[in-house]
């Protein structure tokens, strides 16, 4: 008969590197960096509306809006171009820090790269990338 091939260790927390870098669990892995450094956290999880990950430490607030890998490069253009619209849409606490999370990818990198410095430097939002080890890089420019 069949033989089913069983993973090896399915208890592991950390999601297997084909799963790491889609929406949910790129806010997984930034819920546990923002917690390392003392930020609480509230995030809208699956296809939930609101805010990301809302993130407060004392009276600072850090609104983060995430997307997946995308399957396609025309995709991945309208995910990064989406969310930069979400997060301008969201702008209204003049106190927050404000930043766009992608997976490690070197198109979302080029894309973060070609936006012009003026735009980053105007609306402060800052890019973060999350790789398949669960590594957070954060990009000013």
């Amino acid at each position: 008969g069949d033989t089913k091939v069983k993973s090896p260790n399915p208890s592991r927390s950390k999601p297997q590197p084909k799963n790491a870098l889609n929406e949910d669990a790129i806010k997984q892995v930034l819920v546990g960096w923002l917690g390392a450094k003392g930020w609480k956290t509230k995030v809208a999880w699956g296809r939930t509306h609101g805010i990301d990950i809302d993130a407060t430490r004392g009276s600072e607030r850090w609104i983060i809006e995430a997307k997946g890998p995308g399957s396609l490069s025309a995709m991945r253009i309208n995910y990064f171009i989406g969310v930069l619209g979400e997060t301008l849409q969201r702008m209204d606490d003049e106190n927050a820090n404000y930043s766009i999370a992608f997976p490690d990818l070197r198109q979302f990198q080029y894309l973060w790269k070609r936006l012009p410095d003026l735009a980053k430097s105007r609306t402060m939002i800052t890019a973060i990338f999350v790789d398949e080890d669960g590594n957070v890089r954060q990009l000013k420019n």
